[in-house]
């Protein structure tokens, strides 16, 4: 149920004013996704009261994978309300199509709920003075291309622990 919630907090921020932003502008293409998400973690902030984190998305896998199981922390392994669990997938891919020739890497992501698959692509962007690609706190815009913000995240090194 969660990653509804992700999913329509995406869909929203796209029509809000956020999605304004160029995130070619703001941020630097990360081209070399395989070292950055696999083995971590995108906290993704929440703008609901109450709530300290929409999303905490660990990147099942270890550094150079390019793909893996993608897992919602919740509260936790053994929290009887609302525990961990693979909500997904995650890939990578270094091109889109033949017509690609520049910042060409793409996170995908396939959400998975009663039995029904939504799948989202995006180029992620580093954001400019927020750390190397890669480094524990370190945040990125997810991008439906290179002018369409959909959401923004924070790198937490490792996975199977709260943001």
């Amino acid at each position: 149920m969660k990653q509804v919630i992700f999913t329509a907090a995406l869909l929203l921020s796209v029509i809000s004013g956020e999605s304004m932003a160029t995130c070619s502008s703001g941020g630097t293409p990360v081209t070399t996704l395989a070292t950055v998400l696999p083995g971590n973690t995108i906290c993704v902030a929440s703008s609901n009261p109450g709530w300290v984190w929409e999303a905490q998305e660990s990147h099942l896998g270890t550094s150079g994978s390019t793909s893996g199981n993608l897992q919602d922390y919740k509260r936790g392994p053994g929290n009887a309300v609302d525990p961990q669990k693979i909500i997904g997938t995650w890939s990578l891919t270094q091109s889109n199509g033949s017509a690609c020739t520049t910042n060409c890497a793409r996170a995908i992501y396939n959400y998975t709920d009663s039995g029904n698959t939504l799948s989202y692509t995006y180029r992620v962007y580093l954001v400019n003075g927020t750390g190397t690609a890669g480094s524990n706190g370190s945040k990125y815009d997810f991008c439906a291309d290179s002018t369409t913000f959909v959401v923004s995240g924070t790198l937490k090194t490792g996975v199977g622990a709260a943001c």
